[in-house]
C-alpha cells in the first residue's frame, strides 16, 4: 500500500484548516500558499472531503471552507479513504472480504495483520487517561497525591481542621513522592537517599512503579491488549531503574527488557528484547515545542 499524492496532501490541507482561527472559512488560495501546493490541486482534493463530511464550504466574500467537527475528532485513516478507498494492502484483508481460496490460503492472516497494523496508526484514538476533571487524579506524582480515597479527605479536615482550600493544597503540593518519601519530589534525590538505606524514598519509588504498571494492566484490559509501551518525559526518559521496575510484573503480558538496551538516557530507542510480544520503546518528549505551536495557532 502507498498513498497517494492526493492523500498526503489532503492531510497537509486538513492540517493547515484545522491550525487556524476557529471560526473563520479558510481560502483554497491561502491553504495553498502556505503549503506550497497548487490551488487548482487543492480544489480536486476538498471535493471528496466535502463529500465525506468532513469540511463544509462558506460561500461568498471571506468564503472558504471549515472543518465539521473538533481537529481532535479526526483521524488520519477519515482523511485518507476518501481520498484513497480501503487502506487494506490486499482485497482479501478487507472487512467481509470472501475469498474461495481463505480457507487453505497461507498469506491471508499476513494481510490481516497488516491491514491492522495500519489501521491501529491512521484510526488511533485516546481510550482513556489517568487525567481527571484535573491533574491530581491517576498515579502519584511529585508532589500531586494521584488517586486517593475521598474518605481520607474527610477525615483528615475533621481531625486537624483543614478547609477546602488547605485540603487541595496539601494534595497538589505537599503530597506525592515528596509527601511518602519526605525528602523530594525530584526522582533522581529520591535515588540518591534509597541507595543511601532511606526506606520512605525507596517506599515512593516503590509506589510510583506500582501504580504505573496497575494502570497499564487496566488500560491493556481495556484495550483487549497491548502493542507497545512508551516511555518518555522526566522520568521515563532517563531514570533505568524505574523502567525496570515498572516492567517488572508485566511478564504476563509478554512484555520482555533488554538490561543492556535499557541502559540509555533522553535517546529514542527500542528496548525490549527480540522475543518481547510487547514493544516497549523510550521516545523523548519535546513540551516547549508543543507549547509554541500550540501558542501560534491561537495567536493567528
Amino acid at each position: 500500500m502507498k498513498i497517494s499524492t492526493k492523500g498526503r496532501y489532503a492531510l497537509r490541507l486538513m492540517a493547515d484548516i484545522a491550525q487556524q482561527r476557529p471560526g473563520e472559512p479558510v481560502s483554497l488560495r491561502d491553504a495553498a500558499r502556505r503549503q506550497g501546493l497548487s490551488d487548482k490541486y487543492l480544489e480536486q482534493i476538498v471535493t471528496p472531503l466535502a463529500r465525506a463530511g468532513l469540511v463544509r464550504s462558506v460561500r461568498g466574500a471571506g468564503g472558504g471552507y471549515l472543518l465539521t467537527r473538533k481537529p481532535e475528532e479526526y483521524t488520519v485513516g477519515d482523511i485518507l479513504r476518501p481520498l484513497e478507498g480501503d487502506l487494506a494492502p490486499v482485497e482479501c484483508a478487507t472487512d467481509g472480504a470472501w475469498c474461495a481460496r481463505s480457507g487453505d490460503c497461507l498469506t491471508v492472516g499476513l494481510w490481516q495483520e497488516i491491514h491492522r497494523a495500519v489501521s491501529a496508526v491512521v484510526d488511533g484514538k485516546c481510550v482513556d487517561t489517568t487525567m481527571g476533571l484535573g491533574p491530581l487524579a491517576g498515579f502519584p506524582m511529585g508532589t500531586r497525591s494521584g488517586d486517593v480515597d475521598a474518605t481520607i479527605l474527610e477525615y483528615l479536615m475533621g481531625r486537624y481542621g483543614y478547609d477546602i482550600k488547605e485540603m487541595l493544597n496539601i494534595l497538589n503540593k505537599k503530597s506525592g513522592v515528596l509527601g511518602i518519601s519526605g525528602v523530594s519530589s525530584d526522582f533522581r534525590d529520591l535515588d540518591d537517599a534509597a541507595a543511601k538505606g532511606n526506606e520512605r524514598a525507596q517506599l515512593a519509588l516503590d509506589k510510583f512503579a506500582y501504580e504505573v504498571r496497575k494502570f497499564i494492566g487496566a488500560y491493556a484490559s481495556a484495550m483487549g491488549g497491548v502493542d507497545a509501551i512508551v516511555f518518555t518525559a522526566g522520568v521515563g526518559e532517563n531514570s533505568t531503574d524505574m523502567r525496570k521496575h515498572i516492567c517488572q510484573g508485566l511478564e504476563y503480558m509478554g512484555v520482555k527488557m533488554d538490561a543492556e538496551k535499557n541502559k540509555v538516557r533522553g535517546k529514542e530507542a527500542d528496548v525490549s528484547t527480540p522475543d518481547s510480544k510487547v514493544k516497549i520503546f523510550i521516545i523523548p518528549t519535546n513540551e516547549e515545542l508543543m507549547i509554541a505551536m500550540d501558542t501560534a495557532a491561537l495567536c493567528k
